[in-house]
């Protein structure tokens, strides 16, 4: 799918990563929640190899949830946060999450 390219395209680099939070959230796939899941998970997965946990966990809780993708984070999206607050080194913050 050409939107997935897009997306992953996008996702490798900082710079652009952000224009994926908005397409996100002003895009509609109508009856596709698993595609726009998996875009959302790719998107988690880039915030946090760019530490940007702030944005990744807005993510979730914001677009994920109140867009009734998931009724609550699964634990994948979960181990994805964890394991990069880990490797960054931040566990002071990962505590206060």
């Amino acid at each position: 799918m050409l939107l997935s390219h897009v997306i992953n395209l996008l996702c490798s680099k900082e710079e652009t990563v952000h224009v994926v939070l908005e397409v996100l959230t002003d895009i509609n796939i109508p009856g596709k929640n698993q595609t726009k899941l998996g875009l959302c998970n790719e998107v988690v997965r880039a915030l946090c190899r760019f530490k940007d946990f702030d944005a990744a966990k807005k993510l979730i809780f914001t677009l994920m949830i109140a867009d009734g993708l998931l009724p609550c984070p699964s634990k994948k999206v979960f181990n994805l946060i964890i394991s990069a607050y880990v490797e960054a080194g931040k566990l002071d913050k990962l505590w206060r999450w």
